[in-house]
C-alpha cells in the first residue's frame, strides 16, 4: 500500500530531500534522547539486570515504524488546506503523504539493512560462556546419539561393516572433541556444569507443561502460574554463575490476586481472601510432579548415551536428587489432597486417565498414518472424532 501510495504521487524528489534529511535527523536524536538517558537511569538504580551499551546501541538505531505513520496520513482530510501553500500541482495532504512514505523508506532500506551488520558489530550475537559450553554440549550430545544409531544400522544390516567402521571412526573423533571443547569452556566456571543441565531441565519442563496445557490437564491458572517459575529460572541460569535453586513451592497468589484484593478492601470493604481452590491446587501440584518425573526420565536417557562431559557424581547426581525430591513432594501434595477432597476430584481423576488414553490414542493415530496404513480420509474423521471427546473432557470440569 506505501508503494502505491508514493507511485501515485506526483511530487519532485528535490522538493523532498531537506525536509526528509531534517526529518530524519529529528527522529534519531529523538530516539537517543528517549533510549540512553533513560536506560543509563535505570542502571544507575541497579534494580534490574545492567543494559550493555550495545543493546542501547541497537535500540536507538533501530526505530523500524511506517504502519501508525501512514495511518495517521491517511486520516488527514482531502480538502486540507494551508494558507500561502507554495507548491500549485501538489495538495498539502499529497506533499506530507510522500514525506512521510520518504521517511518511513529510509528506516526501511537503511536501517533494517544495517540491522545485521551492527548486530554482528556490536557483538550481540557472540555466545555467552554459557552458551559457549551448551554449543559443544548439544553437539557431543547428538554426537554420541548418531553413534549409538550407527551401531543400530549395522545390527539391523543397514549399513556394512566397512561403512559402519568409518563412520565410527568419524563420530568418535568429532565426539571426543566436543567433550574435549565443552571442559575447556567449563574450565574456571564455577557451578556451570549444574547450571547447563538446569537449562536443559527447564527446557524439557516448559515441553512438558505446554503438553499438559494442550491436552487440558492444567488450566490457565495453573499454566502461567509454573511457567512463570521456569522462566525466572532460566534466565537466572542463563545469567548468574550462582547455582539455581530447584525447591519445592506451594501454590500462592500473585501480584494480580494481591491487586483484587487490595481492590476488594478499598472498594468494598472485603478483607478476607479466598484460598486458591481445590481442583487448581491438585493441577498444580500434579503438573509439577509430571514435569519433574519427565526431567528424570530425560536425565536417564542422557546418562546411557555414554555423554561425558559431565562428570557424573559432580552434575548429574546432584541434579537428580533435586528433582527427585521435588517428585515425592508433588506426588505427595496431590495425593493427601484427594484423599481429603475424593467427592470433588475423584471425577477430575477420571478425566485425566481419559485424557492420557486420548493423548496414547492420537499418537497411535500419528503412528498409521505416517506409516500410510490407513487413508488421509479416515485420518481425518478419526482426529476430528478424538477432537471432539477430548473437547467434551475439558468441558467436563
Amino acid at each position: 500500500m506505501i508503494g502505491l501510495l508514493f507511485a501515485s504521487i506526483d511530487v519532485s524528489l528535490i522538493d523532498l530531500i531537506a525536509p526528509v534529511i531534517l526529518a530524519i535527523v529529528v527522529v534519531m536524536i529523538g530516539r537517543a534522547l528517549s533510549v540512553y538517558p533513560v536506560i543509563g537511569l535505570l542502571n544507575m538504580t541497579k534494580k534490574e539486570e545492567h543494559i550493555p551499551r550495545s543493546w542501547q546501541h541497537l535500540l536507538a538505531w533501530g526505530s523500524l515504524r511506517g504502519a501508525l505513520a501512514v495511518t495517521m496520513v491517511l486520516l488527514i482530510p482531502d480538502n486540507f488546506s494551508i494558507p500561502n501553500w507554495p507548491y500549485e500541482n501538489i495538495s498539502p495532504k499529497d506533499y506530507i503523504t510522500a514525506f512521510t512514505i520518504a521517511c518511513i523508506y529510509f528506516t526501511l532500506f537503511i536501517k533494517a539493512s544495517t540491522i545485521g551488520p551492527l548486530i554482528k558489530k556490536l557483538k550481540i550475537n557472540a555466545l555467552s560462556k554459557i552458551e559457549e559450553v551448551e554449543y559443544e554440549e548439544v553437539k557431543a550430545l547428538t554426537y554420541a546419539k548418531v553413534l549409538t544409531e550407527v551401531d543400530r544400522f549395522k545390527r539391523k544390516g543397514y549399513i556394512v561393516p566397512e561403512v559402519h567402521d568409518e563412520l565410527k571412526r568419524k563420530y568418535e573423533v568429532l565426539y571426543r572433541e566436543a567433550v574435549d571443547a565443552g571442559k575447556i569452556a567449563m574450565t574456571g566456571q564455577p557451578n556451570f556444569e549444574e547450571n547447563i543441565l538446569a537449562i536443559y531441565a527447564i527446557g524439557v519442563e516448559k515441553a512438558s507443561l505446554k503438553t499438559l496445557f494442550y491436552y487440558t490437564e492444567v488450566d490457565e491458572t495453573v499454566y502461567k502460574k509454573i511457567l512463570t517459575d521456569l522462566s525466572n529460572r532460566l534466565e537466572q541460569a542463563e545469567n548468574s554463575n550462582e547455582r539455581i535453586e530447584i525447591r519445592a513451592a506451594d501454590f500462592e497468589c500473585d501480584w494480580l490476586d494481591d491487586l483484587s484484593e487490595w481492590s476488594s478492601r478499598l472498594f468494598f470493604g472485603i478483607v478476607s481472601r479466598r484460598p486458591p481452590e481445590v481442583v487448581t491446587l491438585y493441577m498444580y501440584y500434579r503438573a509439577r510432579a509430571i514435569l519433574a518425573r519427565k526431567v528424570l526420565e530425560e536425565f536417564a536417557s542422557m546418562k546411557e548415551s555414554s555423554h561425558d562431559i559431565y562428570d557424573n557424581q559432580k552434575s548429574f547426581a546432584p541434579m537428580v536428587a533435586r528433582y527427585e525430591s521435588m517428585e515425592r513432594w508433588a506426588r505427595e501434595k496431590y495425593v493427601e489432597l484427594r484423599e481429603k477432597h475424593k467427592v470433588t476430584l475423584d471425577p477430575l481423576v477420571v478425566c485425566f486417565a481419559e485424557a492420557g488414553i486420548y493423548k496414547a490414542e492420537e499418537k497411535i493415530l500419528d503412528d498409521l498414518s505416517e506409516k500410510g496404513a490407513i487413508s488421509e480420509k479416515v485420518r481425518i474423521l478419526l482426529s476430528e472424532e478424538l477432537h471432539e471427546r477430548t473437547a467434551k473432557i475439558a468441558e467436563a470440569y
